[in-house]
C-alpha cells in the first residue's frame, strides 16, 4: 500500500495543502532627500557685501583648508562636527547666527548642512563650494 500512496501522490492525488506564504512586503520606498537651502557664490558675495552676518563653516579636511579657504571662516572637518557641536553653538551665539557650510564642490557640505539643520541651526549650503566661490572672484586666504 505504501507504493500505491506514493504513486497517487506523484500524480496529484491526496494533496496536502501547501503551507501559506508570508504576506508580501510593501514596495521599497527610499527616504526623502533632505531639503537644504542652497546659496550661490555670487549671491553669498552680494549678501556679505551688504553686511549679512553669516558664519562660514568649512567642512573640508585640514590639508584642503590649508591650500585655500574663505577668510574668517570656521574650520571643522566633516567627521569632527558631531563631536564639536559645542564649539559651533558658541560660534553661532546659541544657534542665533545663521551658517553657510562649504566644501570643495558642495557635496560634503550638503550632508553637513542637512545634519546641522536637524540639530536646529539656520543653515544653507554653498552650491559649488569653494570652487564656485573662486570662480565668482570671492576672496580666499592661502
Amino acid at each position: 500500500m505504501g507504493l500505491f500512496k506514493s504513486i497517487k501522490k506523484f500524480f496529484g492525488g491526496d494533496r496536502t495543502p501547501a503551507p501559506s506564504l508570508p504576506p508580501a512586503r510593501p514596495p521599497y520606498e527610499p527616504e526623502p532627500e533632505p531639503d537644504v537651502a542652497e546659496v550661490s557664490a555670487t549671491d553669498l558675495l552680494a549678501e556679505l557685501a551688504a553686511g549679512a552676518d553669516w558664519l562660514l563653516l568649512d567642512c573640508r579636511e585640514i590639508f584642503e583648508h590649508q591650500m585655500a579657504h574663505i577668510p574668517d571662516d570656521l574650520h571643522i572637518p566633516m567627521d569632527e562636527i558631531p563631536g564639536r557641536l559645542a564649539e559651533l553653538e558658541s560660534a553661532t551665539q546659541d544657534k542665533s547666527r545663521p551658517v553657510v557650510v562649504y566644501c570643495a564642490s558642495g557635496m560634503r557640505s550638503f550632508g553637513v548642512a542637512s545634519f546641522l539643520q536637524e540639530q536646529g541651526y539656520s543653515v544653507r549650503n554653498l552650491s559649488g563650494g569653494i570652487t564656485r566661490w573662486q570662480m565668482a572672484k570671492g576672496p580666499v586666504q592661502r
